[in-house]
Order: structure tokens, then sequence, then C-alpha cells
């Protein structure tokens, strides 16, 4: 008799919940354009924002430089992020950027690359200098909030463990697919048990985990 494997089931890997009417929300999942299963345990990621982000200078600002691209990488947050000058200087000056939730998240100079809170970009010295108070909005749009296979690459939010999957999902190549995700806690799983993408390394894996517990899903070898 030749022996069969049984896919994984959410036995497997969810040990406890509070109550699965709090804990577990329907999701749609994103269609790559080709058909694929996606099993139960898999951990998922949310596209959480769009991209390009979109800068302007706050009128009444005194120095004119401007501001290039900014890229949205993981991290990053919908919403409004905030520049202010806090320190001027002849061709150049110190900020700082704060997240739409007020969080600073870093401090960068005109004229030099910056990154932080999942932003990237350059604000360049104009030929009127940045004066104290001079300041810059940095609108990020919000995603479709789409579910996808966690992405260690992802720039849109998915690079950040947001749900495990429940059930087994076909995901159509021309369309996308509903499912039942675990999103949050009270709950227990079995680590071993989750299913994480084939290059995620150890550390990337105790991160994810990490990411997990912060949503009240707690995670524990043999649960």
């Amino acid at each position: 008799m030749t022996a069969k494997t049984l896919p994984a089931a959410a036995g497997d890997w969810l040990k406890h919940e509070s109550d699965p009417r709090f804990t577990r929300e329907r999701v749609v999942l994103l269609s790559s354009g080709s058909a694929r299963t996606i099993p139960s345990g898999t951990v998922l990621g949310r596209i959480a924002t769009a991209t390009p982000a979109t800068a302007a200078a706050v009128g009444g600002n005194t120095g004119n430089g401007a501001m290039g691209a900014v890229a949205v990488g993981a991290g990053a947050e919908p919403g409004t992020y905030r520049l202010r000058i806090f320190a001027a200087a002849t061709d150049g000056g110190t900020y700082a950027v704060t997240a739409p939730d007020g969080r600073l998240v870093g401090i960068g100079r005109v004229g030099s690359a910056f990154a932080g809170g999942g932003l990237a970009f350059t604000l360049a010295d104009g030929a009127t200098d940045f004066a104290l108070g001079d300041s810059f909005t940095i609108a990020v749009a919000a995603g479709s909030g789409k579910l996808v296979e966690l992405d260690p690459a992802g720039t849109q939010g998915t690079a950040r463990p947001a749900a495990i999957l429940v059930d087994p999902v076909l995901v159509p190549a021309a369309g996308d697919a509903a499912g039942l995700a675990l999103v949050r806690g009270p709950a227990l799983v079995r680590a071993d048990g989750l299913s994480w993408p084939d290059d995620h390394e150890p550390g990337e894996v105790a991160a994810g985990l990490a990411d997990l517990e912060r949503l009240g899903i707690v995670a524990r070898p043999g649960a």
C-alpha cells in the first residue's frame, strides 16, 4: 500500500484560541498570475501601503529645496508622515521625521539620503536655505489590505506577518480568492507547524514570531 501524506490542517498548528468569532476573519488572498494552493498554517503578510508616496512642502516655508522621489519600503504605515526642520544651517539643515501616529522615526540632514520608518528619500537644498520650522508632509496611501504569502523582500507591508491561514485555499490564476485567517489572539500555535518562505532564515523566523506575538498569537515549540 502506498503511504499518503495528508495536507496540513488547522488542528496541526492551532492549539488554542479564545473565540474564533473574534480571532478569525474572512480575508482576500491576492492572485499572483498563476494558480496556487496555499496550505493551512501559512504565515501571511498584508498589502498595507501603496506606492509611491507623495511629498509636499507646507505653505509658508522659507527654504525652497525640493524632496526627491520617496521610496516606500517594509515598515511603512499608511497615513501622513511629517518632516520638520529643527536646526537651520547654511546650505543644509537638520530635520526630524515623525510617523502618522506622531512617533519619531528618524533624524536626517538636508542633502543626504534618509531612511527610516519604511521611507527613503533625499531632501535637497535650494537657492534659499531652509529655516527653523520649515516642513513637508509625506502621504502614504493605504494598500488593498489583501493578503499574500509572507515575502521577506516585500515593500508594502508583506514582509511582516499579519495573519495565519486557517484552511487551505486554491487561488486561481486570474482572480483573488476568499479565505479564513487567524488575525489576532489570544491564541496559542505550534511554532514548528507554521509554514514560512523557503528562504526564511532562523533570525527572520524569530522576528516573525515576535510580530505574531504582538498580535496576541503566541507560538511555542511542540505546543
